[in-house]
């Protein structure tokens, strides 16, 4: 046999097995009340073959450290799930490190990342678990690694007592610039010329989220008739000589300036009706 279910099992605890079972290398220990690793190292001892441990949905809080290669509970151990386990150290993250033949591991739902996105709480789950291949059943490409090792580098590079990794991870990366601060959110104002007439063209600072009439009501101060008393028209000033101006007509009176990419340095022509 090498496949054994004792999932639902109730017991908090694992008697000191009276042998060893060579030939089992799968385990479920699913909705299992087992809170200690002590417990489950016990089951390593019995069970020294073991490939492959499912632990989904228990009360674990926490995961131990073998104290060596030749002293591990679990020498064989390749894959290891502890999806809504109640982990919430990175300690106990770390210690995975120390299990000799670890490469898959499940960690979806653990308090511990509750506190970050799901992108955020895989990079450091992946800046803390070198030796790991697989990761949520996603397999870790290089790329990623490399991305989430220097993610944990800049999250760290600033705290008084960074985690043991960060020194590890500076040594394989070196010390980092920062990140450029740039601010992605859309322009809310655009600094353009007005022409009209025989007037000097001046500057005006427009609001880019109001709409084409509003902005038209605004320069009634300046034609001294009502918006439906003259025309306007847009000029983009990288696309002038290729589109020419653009008449801003009554059909996108409700349009909002934002809609035609307007910015610094664009003007506006007003032509009175009948003129």
């Amino acid at each position: 046999m090498e496949e054994l279910f004792l999932s639902l099992n109730g017991y908090n605890c694992v008697p000191l097995p009276g042998k060893r079972f060579t030939s089992i290398k799968r385990l479920y220990l699913n909705n299992s009340e087992i809170c200690d690793w002590a417990e489950l190292n016990k089951i390593g001892r019995a069970f020294p073959s073991l490939e492959e441990l499912i632990m989904t949905e228990s009360l674990l809080r926490n995961i131990l450290p073998s104290p060596s290669k030749a002293d591990c509970a679990f020498p064989n151990l390749k894959s290891l799930v502890l999806n809504r386990t109640m982990l919430n150290d990175w300690s106990d993250i770390e210690a995975l490190n120390t299990f000799p033949s670890l490469k898959d591991v499940r960690l979806l739902g653990i308090p511990l990342l509750n506190d970050y996105s799901e992108k955020q709480g895989r990079q450091l789950l992946i800046a803390n678990l070198p030796n790991i291949e697989m990761l949520n059943n996603s397999k870790i490409l290089p790329k990623e690694r490399d991305g989430a090792d220097r993610m944990f580098i800049r999250k760290f590079m600033d705290s008084k007592n960074p985690p043991k990794r960060y020194k590890k991870l500076v040594e394989l990366h070196g010390h980092l610039e920062r990140l450029a601060d740039v601010n992605l959110a859309p322009k809310q104002t655009a600094i353009v010329e007005i022409h009209y007439e025989d007037l000097p063209p001046f500057s005006r600072e427009v609001k880019l989220n109001q709409t084409v009439f509003d902005f038209k009501k605004s320069l009634v101060d300046v034609v001294g008739v009502p918006p439906s008393g003259f025309r306007l028209f847009y000029h983009d000033f990288e696309a002038l000589e290729v589109f020419g101006p653009e008449e801003l007509k009554s059909s996108v009176s409700k349009t909002c300036l934002h809609r035609f990419k307007v910015k610094d340095g664009d003007s506006f022509q007003i032509v009175r009706k009948g003129a």
